[in-house]
C-alpha cells in the first residue's frame, strides 16, 4: 500500500497490510475491532476521520500516531471530555481540531494548552461554555469556531455518551449534503489534496465513504442565529490580543465579567476576517463600536444583541466612527438598528446584509442625497427622518428621474422632528413605496411642514 492512500475500515474490514498509510477513516459501520486497530502501524499517520461510535481506544497510549495533523470527530458519539485530555496529551503536532457536534463535551482541558501547532479548533455543537484558559498559549490559531448545539433542549442529565443519540449518517455518496464541518488550516487543506489524488486511483465501494470524508472537510453549512457563543475566562482575557494569527473568531459571548476586556484585545487581532459576536448591550456597546472602528481587513461581522425593550436606540451603526471599509457581510440580530445612509455609503464592498430591524436614518440632506447610491437597498423595512437642525430637507425631490429603485421593502416612514422647525419635500418615490407615515414632534416650539 502506497502511503499516501486513504485507507477506510468498514465493516468486519481485514487489512491486507497493517500500515494505514497517512491518511485513515474509520467508518460508521466498522465493528470496533480493538485488537486489530492496535495492531496497525499508524505512525506516520497525519489526519484521522472517525464516522459514528467513539471508542476510547482510538487515541491512546498504546497506539503511537504522534505525528498526526488532522483529527476530524465531527458529529462522532461517545467522545468524552476525558477523551480530549488524552488528545492534549498525545497529539502535540495536531494542527486541525474538529468536535463539532459533539454534544457531550462540555470543557476543554488544560492539556489542550500544548498543542503548540494548532491552526483550527471547531468546538460548534459542544456543550462548552468557556474556554479553557489555556487557549491564550495556542499563538498559531487562525480559526476558533465555536457555539452551543442547535438542538438545546437536550437534557442536561444525559451526559451519559451511551445514551447520545445516533447523529445524522452522512451518506456516502458524496453529495456533501450534511452539515457543514471546519474549514481545514493550510496544511490540513494539504492533505486532504493529498488524499484526493490518492483517493482518485482507488475503486470499488469504499470510493463514496473515502469522498464523504472528504466533503466532511469542504462542506459549508447552515449556522443558527439563536446562539449565546462562548466567553473566554476572565483570567484569559488579557492575552487574547497575543493571538495575532487569527482571521476566525466566533461566537464569543461578551456579556460576562471580563466581557469589555475581550472587545479591547480583539483590537490587537488586525488579521481578524471573520468575526461572530454576542451578548452585545448598552454597557459594551462603545466597547464594540471602539473594537470595530476602522479595522482593516474585517469581512464578515455577526452581532446578536442583547435585546431592551427601555433601549430602542441601543445600536446606533454610526457610533463606530470609522466603518470597516473591507466589510462584505453585516449580520445583526435582536435589536432594532439604526443607520445614517452616508455610513453605509462607505461600505464599498458589501454584498449582504442581514438585519432583523434596521431602520435607515436620516438627519442631513447629505444623508437624502445618498440613499441613491447605497448597496443593498431591499434590506430597510423602516426609513426615519430625524432632523438635528432648523431647515428645509429635500426627501427624493432633486432626483426627478429616480423612483426609488430598490427601496421597496421600506414601507414605513417616520418623521421625529423633535424640537426642531423643518420643511420637508416628498419626491414622487415616497409616495409609491411608502404605505405607512408617522409623525412625532416632541415639544410645542417644533413645526412640520410637508410637501409634495
Amino acid at each position: 500500500m502506497q502511503d499516501n492512500l486513504v485507507f477506510a475500515l468498514e465493516g468486519r474490514c481485514i487489512p491486507n497490510t497493517q500500515r494505514a498509510g497517512q491518511h485513515l477513516t474509520i467508518s460508521r459501520c466498522w465493528d470496533r475491532d480493538k485488537i486489530l486497530f492496535e495492531s496497525m502501524e499508524l505512525s506516520r499517520l497525519r489526519s484521522l476521520t472517525v464516522f459514528g461510535d467513539w471508542r476510547s481506544f482510538f487515541i491512546s497510549p498504546d497506539v503511537k500516531m504522534k505525528y498526526l495533523r488532522v483529527l476530524d470527530l465531527e458529529d462522532t458519539s461517545g467522545v468524552t471530555n476525558g477523551d480530549i485530555e488524552q488528545i492534549g496529551n498525545l497529539l502535540p503536532h495536531l494542527k486541525f481540531l474538529s468536535l463539532r457536534g459533539c454534544q457531550y463535551i462540555t470543557r476543554l482541558p488544560a492539556s489542550l494548552g500544548g498543542l503548540r501547532q494548532l491552526q483550527t479548533l471547531d468546538i460548534k455543537g459542544t456543550r462548552i461554555v468557556t474556554l479553557s484558559a489555556t487557549i491564550i498559549k495556542l499563538k498559531k490559531l487562525q480559526y476558533v469556531r465555536a457555539g452551543p448545539p442547535l438542538d438545546s433542549d437536550v437534557a442536561s442529565t444525559s451526559q451519559r455518551p451511551a445514551a447520545a443519540a445516533t447523529p445524522p449518517a452522512v451518506d456516502g455518496d458524496g453529495d456533501g449534503a450534511g452539515v457543514s464541518t471546519s474549514q481545514p488550516t493550510p496544511t490540513a487543506a494539504a492533505d486532504v489534496d493529498e488524499a484526493r489524488t490518492s483517493a482518485a486511483r482507488r475503486s470499488g465501494p469504499r470510493g463514496g465513504l473515502v469522498f464523504s470524508w472528504l466533503s466532511k472537510l469542504n462542506r459549508h453549512g447552515h449556522v443558527s442565529s439563536a446562539h449565546d457563543g462562548v466567553q473566554f475566562p476572565v483570567a484569559a482575557a488579557w492575552g487574547i490580543g497575543k493571538l495575532t494569527a487569527l482571521h476566525t473568531l466566533g461566537v464569543v459571548n461578551v456579556s460576562n465579567v471580563g466581557g469589555k476586556v475581550v472587545l479591547r484585545e480583539l483590537k490587537k487581532i488586525t488579521q481578524l476576517r471573520k468575526l461572530k459576536l454576542s451578548g452585545i448591550n448598552r454597557k459594551n456597546w462603545q466597547d464594540f463600536c471602539y473594537t470595530i472602528s476602522g479595522h482593516g481587513y474585517l469581512e464578515s461581522l455577526s452581532v446578536r444583541l442583547d435585546h431592551d425593550e427601555q433601549q430602542d436606540h441601543l445600536c446606533n451603526l454610526d457610533d463606530i466612527s470609522k466603518p470597516p471599509k473591507t466589510l462584505k457581510s453585516l449580520k445583526l440580530y435582536r435589536g432594532n438598528v439604526h443607520v445614517s445612509p452616508v455610513w453605509m455609503k462607505q461600505l464599498d464592498g458589501l454584498k449582504k446584509v442581514d438585519v432583523e430591524d434596521l431602520e435607515l436614518t436620516i438627519s442631513e440632506q447629505v444623508d437624502i442625497d445618498s440613499l441613491k447610491d447605497l448597496r443593498c437597498k431591499d434590506k430597510y423595512r423602516h426609513l426615519c427622518v430625524k432632523p438635528i437642525e432648523d431647515g428645509d430637507l429635500h426627501y427624493g425631490w432633486r432626483e426627478e428621474d429616480w423612483i426609488g429603485g430598490g427601496f421597496g421593502d421600506a414601507t414605513v416612514l417616520k418623521i421625529n422632528c423633535g424640537s426642531y422647525r423643518s420643511e420637508i419635500a416628498f419626491g414622487q418615490w415616497i409616495t409609491r413605496t411608502v404605505e405607512s407615515l408617522v409623525v412625532h414632534c416632541s415639544t410645542t416650539e417644533s413645526s412640520l411642514e410637508l410637501s409634495g
